[in-house]
């Protein structure tokens, strides 16, 4: 089903973000749940507090950043039914497709790097499928953060599905932080001088 992205949002001029994972503290160090934990890193910087919103499945933190409002949510869904919620979110607050930006692991990219593209195809991530699916779009921002792959080299050659869900390792713990405070920048970026400045700047 596609919403009327005619709909302007109360919140003109914020973004709402939205980190994907699996819920609960078994999958909360997992390579798959690096788009929640990059955006439940920017809300500890800031010191927003999170609620959770049972009837739309998120816990979200709201708050100003460079006199935008910014709507930080991560599903309570697991990573493959990730859509439902999303869907909820976006339909109950009216959110335009054009103020959305999804943040979300990527095996594709080497641990560290980082890619921001307006809009895309899910490039086989389940969770952003499943958005699609309910959101009968994939013209929403997506930044994707880089987690390394079994097949680079330095993992063996794990099982894809195990290797999402193993945490990072000890030595790449500086790499991953590193990345969460690259991640809050292109959100700053995004607030301050639009996408495609934000575009460059995580490219970086």
């Amino acid at each position: 089903m596609k919403w009327p992205w005619s709909w302007r949002s109360a919140k003109d001029g914020g973004y709402l973000v939205i980190g994907l994972g699996n819920p609960g503290a078994h999958y909360a160090a997992t390579r798959h749940n690096m788009g929640a934990r990059a955006v439940r890193a920017l809300a500890a910087q800031e010191g927003w507090s999170w609620k959770r919103q049972r009837t739309l499945l998120v816990e979200q933190a709201n708050g100003v950043r460079h006199g935008k409002e910014l709507h930080l949510v991560v599903p309570m869904t697991y990573m493959n039914e990730s859509g439902r919620a999303v869907g909820r979110v976006v339909r109950h607050d009216k959110w335009p497709v054009d103020r959305i930006l999804v943040v979300v692991d990527d095996v594709a990219l080497p641990l560290g790097r980082m890619r921001l593209r307006a809009h895309g195809s899910s490039g086989g991530h389940n969770g952003l499928k499943d958005i699609r699916a309910h959101l009968g779009t994939d013209a929403y921002a997506r930044l994707r953060l880089g987690v390394g792959s079994p097949g680079d080299g330095q993992h063996g050659h794990q099982d894809l599905a195990d290797f999402v869900l193993d945490p990072f390792a000890p030595q790449e713990q500086g790499s991953v932080n590193e990345m969460e405070r690259r991640a809050a920048q292109v959100i700053d970026v995004l607030l301050t001088e639009g996408l495609e400045r934000a575009m460059e700047e995580a490219q970086r």
